[in-house]
């Protein structure tokens, strides 16, 4: 069976501070999920309560703004990222 998954078009230029529901989808999170969950498991953490893990990625609510920040943080860790994704939720 196929399936289709919508993905919501981001703006930046428009819309810097609006929160979305951002999927990132990880290259070998089964190795990874540790690290991930010291990362954003911390209280003093910008991202803390906001992120939900899956078996190859997370979800976060976030501003629009703070994806480039996510993905250099990430990056500068060591997490391979395979997509950034925002789900068409109508």
């Amino acid at each position: 069976m196929n399936t289709t998954l919508l993905i919501n078009n981001i703006d930046p230029e428009r819309q810097p501070d609006q929160v979305v529901d951002v999927f990132f989808q990880i290259g070998n999170m089964k190795e990874e999920r540790d690290k991930l969950m010291d990362l954003f498991n911390r209280p003093d953490c910008a991202y803390y309560g906001k992120c939900y893990f899956k078996y190859d990625g997370f979800d976060i609510k976030i501003s629009i703004s703070h994806i480039p920040v996510l993905i250099q943080r990430l990056v500068e860790i060591g997490i391979q990222i395979y997509g950034v994704y925002s789900p068409y939720m109508p």
